[in-house]
């Protein structure tokens, strides 16, 4: 059984509200984020802290990526941006968008252990999917 719209919206919890945007993340990445070592996840905080208070156009490619678009898995051919925060060989991927006039980054898986510098298309794959399911429910 599909989840109910009401329940992906509910299930996104807010890391950060700035004044640009606001970063959301699902249950999972919280989580993840909260398993990481005490200097990388101060790091990715303060990362989050400069993309919601200042927008994607001042972090760096090493912090913030854009990482293509991909296929959300519709009929119609629909593909989404999935763009990546990053931080020492942990990534959170999510989407940029905007809900009633207000910005967010929602990201909604993690690659955990990041060996080299391509990313793993899988999970790109699952982040486009998990973003459309997000974005029907807005």
């Amino acid at each position: 059984m599909a989840p109910r719209k009401t329940d992906l919206i509910a299930a996104l919890k807010p890391l950060r509200v700035g004044t640009v945007m606001s970063i959301l993340v699902t249950t999972e990445v919280e989580a993840a984020i909260d398993g990481l070592d005490t200097k990388r996840k101060g790091r990715l905080k303060g990362i989050m802290g400069k993309l919601a208070d200042y927008g994607p156009q001042h972090l760096p490619n090493k912090q913030f990526a854009n990482e293509g678009r991909w296929p959300t898995g519709e009929t119609n051919g629909r593909k989404i941006m999935i763009e990546a925060l990053k931080v020492r060989q942990f990534r959170v991927y999510g989407h940029q968008m905007t809900i009633d006039k207000n910005r967010y980054f929602i990201g909604v898986c993690v690659d955990p252990s990041k060996k080299n510098n391509a990313a793993d298309q899988a999970l790109l794959a699952k982040a486009a999917h998990s973003m459309r399911q997000i974005c029907e429910a807005v």
